[in-house]
């Protein structure tokens, strides 16, 4: 995570995925202005999600490269970062709610409005679904353009800094959302990445009496520890299945 540096004259500095293993921080040129119903945001912060370092890593795997995305015609090159902070540089025609110089974080679902998903209020799966960063530029750059209905404010007592993680924090309060009521429950939460701690975090906030995380990294161990885990178990030292079952008076069982 990182914060930006302010652009200069008609470019801008970005990091710009071009294919697997090739991911060049380069001079761009700035966004153009934001069209009616979006936003221009200047970035604060920006996290680096899983899915960019899979971009990295093994991809093309959401970066459309043999055609233009139907909604964004982004083809090929794009820039990544989508758990991003900011705060409003502009606002394009027909913004309403917002003002030039509020903070605020963005959910990355850019979404067509049309389609059946979408209109049933499940637009994160939406038929063309463009995530910002992936399928349309992204926040690893000092400028960026955003639909204004993925907006959020962000309090006035609120770090900036911490605005960058709300979108990853939606993904962990989801999945408890899902589990329904855990008041008094055990819950176990495997893996202890950005999303697990999220998810051991809400889960905590949820009223689960007990907590478990697997995890093997010794880093991760700790930082679950710290935000709520009771218990950590490693699966490589031990039966992971056998300790959940000890630890929760055998109600761990297949």
């Amino acid at each position: 995570m990182t914060s930006s540096t302010v652009a200069h004259g008609d470019t801008m500095r970005a990091a710009v995925w071009h294919g697997r293993h090739d991911i060049r921080v380069e001079t761009v040129p700035l966004p153009e202005a934001p069209p009616e119903g979006w936003v221009q945001i200047r970035v604060h912060w920006c996290g680096i999600c899983g899915s960019d370092l899979h971009e990295y890593l093994a991809g093309p795997v959401f970066i459309p490269v043999d055609k233009p995305h139907p909604l964004t015609g982004i083809q090929g090159q794009c820039i990544l970062g989508h758990e991003f902070c900011g705060e409003i540089a502009a606002l394009g025609a027909g913004v309403q709610g917002f003002a030039v110089g509020e903070r605020v974080a963005a959910d990355a679902c850019q979404h067509c409005g049309h389609c059946y998903y979408c209109t049933h209020g499940m637009y994160n799966i939406c038929e063309n679904l463009a995530f910002t960063g992936l399928m349309n530029n992204g926040a690893f750059a000092e400028l960026v353009n955003v639909p204004a209905n993925l907006l959020y404010k962000l309090p006035d007592n609120f770090r900036t800094e911490a605005g960058a993680l709300i979108e990853p924090l939606a993904v962990g309060m989801h999945a408890v959302k899902k589990a329904g009521n855990l008041l008094g429950q055990q819950v176990v939460v495997v893996g202890a990445g950005t999303i697990g701690l999220c998810t051991i975090a809400c889960a905590r906030a949820a009223g689960a009496a007990q907590v478990i995380a697997l995890e093997m990294s010794a880093a991760r161990k700790a930082r679950a520890k710290a935000v709520g885990a009771s218990h950590v178990v490693d699966p490589s030292a031990c039966d992971a299945l056998a300790e959940i079952r000890r630890l929760t008076a055998g109600l761990g069982r297949t």
